[in-house]
């Protein structure tokens, strides 16, 4: 039985490695008493795969994984087992039995959106940030450079890899809300943002939280958006 499960990752545990929540998801599984399928071979393995891995110390409501039993279990029953025997930091959210063949969840999910928390009361600098987010969302083109895997040197136009940004003020600051390109194909970090948003207006050492609100999957050519579950 092949199951896709949601889960959040909040606070601390945002700092474990993508290979570490890995192992940390079989040692849960484990505790609850289920079976997982194993791969066959001299090295057998759990058969699970994960959504793509999460930079370090960004927290989210919407992380990923599918997991293959060797016994039904219902829905509802196997959230609770998992979220018994969980640790801090790991909410088990949703699950899904998948009976029709889908294509894995690193090649279907294509975009994320992430809020960035700006904790800041200088009036001046919080002008600076907005001034910032509008000349983004009022041009086309906004070219930057990057290293590639071979030290070479590419120009490349970060608008493609940005969808809507917009923001919301808070008495302490300022709320920054985000699409971006995450998936396998086309992808930016997240903290690229505030490192744009710090380079148009000339600031430096902008204190912020990210976290991922939404993952989801955008069709090239309709434009339609399709949820994960």
């Amino acid at each position: 039985m092949l199951v896709r499960i949601k889960y959040s990752k909040l606070g601390d545990i945002s700092y474990i490695s993508h290979l570490d929540i890995i192992k940390l998801m079989e040692r849960i599984v484990r505790r609850t008493g289920l079976k997982l399928s194993y791969s066959e071979g001299f090295n057998p393995h759990p058969k699970t795969a994960f959504s793509p891995a999460l930079q370090l110390g960004v927290q989210s409501h919407c992380e990923y994984l599918d997991m293959e039993f060797d016994e039904a279990v219902e829905e509802d029953l196997l959230i609770q087992k998992l979220n018994e025997k969980t640790v801090e930091g790991i909410n088990f959210i949703e699950a899904k039995i998948l009976t029709d063949k889908v294509d894995s969840l690193v090649a279907f999910i294509t975009h994320s959106r992430y809020e960035i928390t700006v904790d800041e009361e200088d009036e001046n600098k919080i002008s600076k940030i907005i001034s910032a987010i509008n000349k983004i969302n009022n041009t086309n083109e906004m070219l930057l450079t990057k290293k590639t895997k071979k030290g070479n040197i590419k120009e490349y136009n970060v608008k493609e890899y940005i969808g809507t940004i917009d923001f919301e003020r808070k008495s302490d600051g300022l709320s920054i809300f985000v699409d971006i390109c995450s998936g396998s194909v086309k992808s930016i970090n997240p903290k690229k943002i505030i490192e744009l948003v710090e380079s148009l207006e000339d600031l430096s050492g902008i204190e912020y939280d990210l976290i991922k609100l939404e993952t989801y999957h955008i069709d090239e050519d309709t434009g339609k958006k399709s949820n994960i579950m």
